[in-house]
């Protein structure tokens, strides 16, 4: 299987998890608000964790920096 195949997939089984988790918080009483709330607070965690990896490449350039110096 090609890497744009299995990209594809992904991307489409991406797209169910996410369609299977609004239906599941809907028909569990959760309000548009309350989904919002949610995915604020997912992409909230997936941008902290970006910047923890952005974090530690700086510091190790700047590691990698001084010690060339």
């Amino acid at each position: 299987m090609s890497q744009t195949a299995s990209a594809t997939q992904q991307h489409r089984a991406l797209k169910i998890l996410a369609k299977s988790v609004y239906r599941e918080l809907k028909s569990s009483g959760y309000t548009r608000s309350d989904i919002v709330a949610f995915t604020t607070e997912l992409l909230d965690l997936v941008t902290s964790e970006l910047k923890q990896e952005n974090g530690n490449d700086e510091s190790r350039e700047v590691a990698r920096d001084s010690s060339a110096s």
